[in-house]
Parts: C-alpha cells; structure tokens; sequence
C-alpha cells in the first residue's frame, strides 16, 4: 500500500483524496492546505487538514502536490528537507520555482506535470507528430477553455502544446488584429462556467484542416491520473520526470 500526502486542500487536492479512497492500493496520510485556510481542521476520508507540512506528510511515502504556484513554491524548501518523492501538478509556476524543481530532483524522484491526463499527455505526441509532418504549410493555433476560477490563463497544457506543436513559432496569446502573420503560432483562452478542460490544437492548411482535441469531463481523470503516477514514481532514482515518462511516450 502507497502512503500519500496531498498538499492542497481544494478541488483537486479533494479530487485525489476520494481517489485514493477508492483505490485499495492506497492510504491517505495526511493532507496540507495553506495557513489560515477556511478548510484547516476539516476531515477529509479520515485526514485531518493542517497547514504544517511535516504533520501533513508523517509516515508519507510520497507527495501529491495540486496546491497551486503559490503554494508549491511555499514548500520547495520542506520537500527539500523531507527528500519524499514529489508530484507536482501545479501550473503557472515561476522560472524561479521551476529551476528549484529541477534542483530538488536531484536529491530525489520529482515529477512535475502541467497535465496528469492519459489523454493530455498522448494528445502532446500527437501535436509533435503533427508539426512535424505538415511543415511550415501549415498554420497552428490552439484554443482552450477552463471554468471561471481558473487563475492562470493560457493554462499549463496551452502552453504544453504550444511547445510540443511549435516549429520556432513566436507565442500569440489573446491578441490578434488584421491578417495573420507569419512565424506566430496563437493561443485563444476562454474563461467560463465549470469547464473541466477543453484544448484543440488546429493545423490549417489549404482546402484541409486538422484538429486533434482533449475535453476532459471532470476533474477525476487528472486524480486518477496523479495516482497512476505516484505507483509508477516509487522507487525510481532522483531525477526530474514527466507525466509521458509514466506512459512510456517520451
């Protein structure tokens, strides 16, 4: 049995808790959300929230971390100290906090992952297979919609196949005027309702267009995907890992 720790009390972090609950190969240990929070000392499939992160993670065989860019970069020192391995699936962190990532890992297993998604993650292979092919006779641009509280916009996986499509493109985001012009590669964000997830990467050529799209119908799938992450993570050496390395698609 794999002893998590979640950082991150909110949607996701209780997204992973009721996975956990429903996979026997897991027990939750503990789940960590930030001082002050209105959810400290709640319950949650037997954990009790706390915002000391070494209470949190006791007994812990790894760490789930959907705590947000704040929040991760909050604790990079403590998982530096704790040297459990890490799964991080916060997006819009900093180059800061991402190089600390890339430093944390080499003292330990550090997945980080914009996207916990099967789907996402095989959706990126394509986009690069896809480029690739159609070569520069073809336009790309990439539309995503998310629900009304999501803080970061264009969102982690926009930009994750921004980088997996581009052919050198320079990035456009929310903003386009006139013709189209050459060498740009746009992203459209939408912001509303209760949208799990929607990413299409479009490829428009002439007379023919491609269009490769992910719609996620809740956020189980990212849970259940973190999961299968953390049973792959245990046991491998330190070293910085993405969600493709778990499937076997790099």
């Amino acid at each position: 049995m794999i002893k998590v720790a979640i950082v991150g009390a909110g949607r996701m972090g209780q997204e992973i808790a009721k996975a956990i609950e429903q996979d026997k190969s897991f027990a939750l240990t503990g789940i960590v959300d930030a001082p002050g929070a209105e959810r400290i000392g709640k319950v949650i499939n037997g954990a009790v929230i706390t915002d000391d992160i070494y209470i949190g993670s006791k007994g812990a065989d790894i760490i789930i971390d959907f705590s947000g860019a704040a929040g991760t970069a909050s604790h990079i020192k403590d998982y530096a100290i704790l040297k459990l391995p890490l799964i991080v699936g916060s997006t819009g962190l900093s180059e800061k906090d991402e190089k600390a990532l890339i430093e944390l890992s080499k003292q330990t297993a550090v997945l980080v992952d914009a996207n916990m998604s099967i789907g996402v993650n095989i959706m990126l292979k394509l986009a690069e297979t896809a480029s690739r092919a159609v070569g520069k006779d073809f336009d790309i641009e990439i539309l995503e919609a998310h629900h009304r509280h999501k803080k970061d916009a264009p969102s982690g996986t926009a930009l994750s196949l921004a980088r997996a499509a581009s052919r050198g493109e320079e990035l456009v985001i929310n903003g386009r005027s006139g013709e189209r012009t050459e060498g740009v590669l746009g992203i459209q964000v939408l912001r509303g309702g209760d949208c799990a997830g929607e990413h299409t990467v479009f490829y428009f050529g002439e007379a023919e267009r491609l269009e490769i799209t992910h719609r996620a119908a809740n956020r189980a799938i990212f849970a259940k995907g973190g999961l299968r992450a953390a049973k792959w993570l245990i046991g491998k050496p330190a070293g910085l890992y993405k969600m493709r390395d778990v499937l076997g698609i790099s």
